[in-house]
């Protein structure tokens, strides 16, 4: 089967859908082995690299996305490539979009936060805590509801059955805001950090789109408790070594859940759907709300140093969410996409 991947990964909005989507596409590789794949990439350039580094075919296409061009350039690149199957995940579609991509192939949408009003689609991934809230309107589509078809990148395999010691004082914390982070969030959490008494290793991961490293190094001054890390090989490591980790509702967070972290939450306002799933997460003790950048809430450290300070609830919940992602969710949704696609000669059937 030849797959094309539809991939927006602008630094702003949508830094983490490129990871994702190689996610599922090892999955797809290691459910069928022929699988042909190619990526139609919008976003920084270096997304391409990435790709290719991985053995995947990318055809990049430029930093922005509008519907009526995006149309236009996927429709051409399907026919070029005679793909099959097109998944994509990409903000900047409409519903004339879908509607004319399921005439070409098909289709299926991985969607955060239901942000048309109907699919035009023969299915439709929402891999949140909070995705069967959502009512889709799919034309017929199936539809893979939940953290149970994570696509967790396969980085993070050696970290899957990792036991987690529990600690009373809390020594390493990890935060992370994918892209440019232009809302601030990163400050925000130093911030916070920066006003507790403790003694602890906070790793400050950045992605190379960053947008606020000078007013980063001014507000850590000399406190030494804080450590600048560039976004790359490694960040495993230092999320799996964690006892505690404050990162947007986004793949972060989802890998977090799987190495059972406690987190607090700060959602990007520019990324439709984090707050209503960060809200979500911390109704349901997933982890701690402390709201959007920009606008957290005026009691948020204050509520971190509750939550540093109570072992018994950091356990529970590490113990809520490690139940949530199991790390085999690419998997999972990959056999189950070529299944959907191929009733007859599914990939886990002997011949």
């Amino acid at each position: 089967m030849k797959i094309a991947f539809r991939v927006d990964s602008s630094p702003h909005h949508s830094p983490c859908r490129l990871h994702r989507s190689l996610a599922l596409a090892s999955g797809l590789k290691d459910s069928d082995p022929d699988c042909e794949m190619i990526f139609l990439l919008t976003g920084p350039k270096e997304g391409e690299e990435i790709i290719k580094s991985q053995g995947y075919r990318c055809k990049y296409l430029g930093t922005t996305s509008l519907p009526a061009w995006n149309r236009e350039v996927t429709a051409d690149a399907l026919a070029e490539s005679g793909c099959d199957m097109l998944i994509v995940d990409d903000p900047g579609i409409d519903e004339a979009y879908l509607k004319e991509m399921r005439s070409k192939a098909f289709v299926i949408v991985i969607d955060d936060s239901m942000q048309l009003g109907s699919y035009s689609a023969n299915g439709i991934v929402n891999p949140n805590p909070n995705a069967h809230m959502f009512q889709y309107r799919t034309d017929g589509g199936e539809l893979f509801m939940g953290t149970e078809f994570s696509a967790i990148p396969k980085e993070f395999d050696a970290y899957q059955d990792m036991q987690r010691i529990p600690s009373e004082k809390i020594r390493r914390i990890f935060v992370w805001f994918p892209g440019s982070d232009r809302k601030g969030a990163t400050l925000e959490a130093v911030r916070i950090l920066k006003a507790l008494s403790d003694k602890f290793v906070a790793v400050i991961l950045v992605s190379k789109d960053f947008m606020h490293g000078e007013e980063l190094a001014r507000e850590i001054g000399l406190d030494d408790r804080f450590i600048f890390m560039n976004e790359g090989p490694g960040k495993e490591r230092k999320m799996a070594d964690s006892d505690f980790a404050i990162v947007s509702p986004d793949m972060p967070f989802q890998e977090l859940m799987m190495l059972k972290v406690p987190t607090a939450l700060i959602a990007n306002p520019e990324s439709k759907g984090q707050s209503a799933l960060g809200e979500y997460c911390g109704m349901n003790g997933f982890a701690l709300y402390l709201g959007e950048a920009g606008a957290t809430d005026p009691e948020a450290g204050k509520a971190v140093k509750r939550l540093l300070s109570d072992l018994d609830g950091r356990e529970r919940m590490s113990m809520r969410v490690g139940e949530l992602v199991d790390g085999l969710g690419r998997f999972r949704l990959a056999e189950e996409l070529l299944k959907l696609a191929n009733p007859v000669g599914t990939v886990s059937q002997s011949p």
